[in-house]
């Protein structure tokens, strides 16, 4: 009996620092677009996310992780959205943090997978398959 105490404990706290762990690593954060184009807001939780601009509604959907380093003086998390509605124009978000600007995030809605995997290349088709936003983290 004491052996099997011993395992429900040891199983007991590896789920809680499993738990503890996962939150910790995961952005969240309700952030504030900024501009004509971007006003709106972008609601991550560790759950869903939800991103309300002019040119698109996404509403609150699971998601998961493709992109993820949370490390770095840049931090940056991309998505792949679960599931869309018909207003949300972006399969795949990135929300990254520039330590140039301190106060701000970059917010990018990609319109296609492709868009997504071309996402370092500049030119005029990847600028017309992404929506760019600065915004605020409010929490």
């Amino acid at each position: 009996m004491p052996r099997l105490n011993r395992y429900v404990h040891a199983v007991n706290l590896f789920c809680i620092f499993t738990a503890v762990h996962a939150k910790a690593s995961t952005l969240t954060g309700v952030f504030s677009g900024q501009g004509r184009s971007c006003w709106g807001q972008l609601t991550l939780t560790s759950k869903t996310i939800e991103w309300k601009t002019p040119y698109g509604t996404c509403k609150a959907t699971s998601y998961d992780v493709v992109e993820q380093d949370l490390e770095s003086k840049a931090p940056i998390a991309s998505y792949r959205l679960k599931q869309r509605n018909s207003a949300c124009k972006f399969p795949y978000i990135s929300v990254k943090f520039d330590p140039a600007y301190p106060g701000y995030w970059q917010l990018v809605g990609y319109a296609s997978k492709k868009a997504f995997e071309q996402r370092m290349e500049d030119g005029p088709e990847q600028q017309d398959q992404r929506l760019e936003c600065s915004a605020r983290k409010l929490e």
